[in-house]
């Protein structure tokens, strides 16, 4: 009998030394805290490379502008782009440029194209670019290569008011404000970047404006340009001047 109380009592003793054992241990897996690298890996999440700009381009008097020109701006070769085989094709129609602002990579190859009835004497006299084409009705010229970086004015030697542009643009990321006035640039570093705009109708056709913009945490960055143009804010009102007053 005596045996018998031992053993059950020796039992009684196992048992609630294991209880208690386990509970420790339960105790100590639910309040143990997780790692500070666990929480800072599951608070930054992937690590960004790039960035996309959203760019929106206004006059003084808040209206959109269109034909705008926007494009990232830096030091660094390797963003610069290779001279390319691309070609473009600039239409005349009812005596105006269409586009009217064309930016291209260097090296593109631009065609003019007349659907107009009556003769063109296309030229340019830009440094980026001489340009000396006479175009029949319905013609199309041969290829005229942008081979030097810069702003090519485009003008008729036969209509004195017709005007047009195009930009041969030695940067790899650059983009045109639609209607809207709005324009994207995608594929950027994800650091801060100097960002430049250039309209033909701001107060000075050759001037352009930089603006320093840094990074947000989801990748996306508006970015708000206003210009002030020929015309408006106390400026004398002025059509587009022809490339040999742009000289």
């Amino acid at each position: 009998m005596m045996c018998r109380h031992t053993l059950s009592v020796a039992n009684r003793i196992f048992n609630a030394a294991a209880a208690v054992v386990i509970g420790v241990v339960l105790l100590l897996a639910s309040g143990c805290p997780k790692s500070p690298a666990h929480k800072t890996a599951a608070k930054e999440g992937p690590v960004r490379t790039s960035m996309t700009l959203l760019v929106t381009v206004r006059d003084e008097r808040g209206n959109p502008l269109k034909d705008a020109l926007v494009y990232w701006v830096h030091k660094e070769p390797k963003e610069h782009t290779a001279p390319t085989r691309q070609k473009a094709v600039v239409v005349i129609a009812k005596s105006a440029f269409h586009p009217f602002v064309l930016p291209a990579p260097l090296g593109t190859s631009i065609r003019f194209t007349n659907r107009d009835k009556v003769l063109h004497h296309i030229y340019s006299i830009s440094e980026a670019k001489a340009i000396d084409i006479l175009l029949n009705k319905g013609a199309s010229s041969a290829p005229v290569r942008l081979n030097k970086a810069g702003i090519v004015v485009l003008g008729c030697a036969i209509h004195d008011r017709m005007v047009g542009y195009l930009y041969a643009m030695e940067y790899k990321h650059f983009s045109l404000t639609g209607a809207e006035g709005t324009a994207e640039l995608a594929g950027l570093p994800f650091r801060a970047v100097d960002i430049r705009l250039w309209h033909p109708s701001m107060t000075t056709s050759s001037e352009e404006i930089t603006k320093r913009v840094s990074p947000s945490p989801d990748g996306r960055v508006g970015v708000d340009f206003v210009v002030s143009l020929q015309g408006t804010a106390g400026h004398e009102s002025s059509p587009h001047k022809s490339p040999a007053v742009q000289r």
